[in-house]
């Protein structure tokens, strides 16, 4: 039985939050699903304040100052 009290310990340090709160950890994910960092229930609005609202919640094309360019390469025109 010690066996699985130390795999425990090696998960639980493992999966502490780095913010020091010494609670478990959880991962902020992106509206594409894309990892941002880890967070906890001590530090989730510090962690959530570093990224703009669009970037967890979603955006589209209105949301972007820039052209998405076409799928289709015939499309592209020159890139000259």
């Amino acid at each position: 039985m010690p066996m699985i009290d130390a795999d425990f310990e090696r998960w639980a340090e493992r999966n502490v939050c780095p913010c020091g709160s010494g609670l478990y950890k959880l991962p902020l994910m992106d509206a594409q699903n894309i990892f941002c960092c880890y967070f906890c229930d001590v530090c989730e609005k510090e962690k959530k304040a570093k990224y703009r609202p669009e970037i967890l919640t979603g955006y589209d094309q209105s949301d972007v100052d820039e052209p998405i360019e076409p799928e289709d390469p015939d499309e592209w025109g020159s890139r000259g």
